[in-house]
């Protein structure tokens, strides 16, 4: 497992959010199973790092395979999982932790994010 720990914007890739309405309801179940973990912020304000849990890991075995998760402000983001390597877009484990950062926009403890839909965004 890598490191986010001190990433920049520059370093990570831009994160189309299209709507997949699978991936939103994956990515809830990753966050109502406890499968987030501690997300903090990386390297400013505008980056929150977190790992998450495969759903197929099982919990209690401390070896279970877990992905970085890593959300800018303004739209570049990443993951180590297979499915945002090959395809790109916003997978699971960011809309995971995407609905943990929104939550806390909300309740007002953190400026708004940006999503990107496309490079038009």
């Amino acid at each position: 497992m890598g490191n986010l720990e001190g990433v920049e914007q520059s370093e990570l890739p831009l994160c189309f959010w299209l709507d997949d309405a699978v991936r939103d309801v994956e990515g809830r179940a990753l966050l109502q199973t406890g499968r987030i973990f501690r997300p903090q912020y990386g390297s400013s304000a505008d980056v929150f790092i977190s790992t998450c849990a495969s759903s197929s890991a099982v919990l209690t075995d401390p070896k279970h395979e877990r992905y970085l998760v890593c959300l800018h402000r303004l739209g570049p983001s990443s993951c180590t999982c297979p499915d945002f390597k090959k395809n790109g877009g916003a997978c699971k484990h960011m809309r995971a932790l995407r609905l943990l950062v929104d939550d806390w926009v909300s309740a007002g403890s953190v400026a708004p994010m940006f999503y990107p839909s496309d490079s038009q965004d």
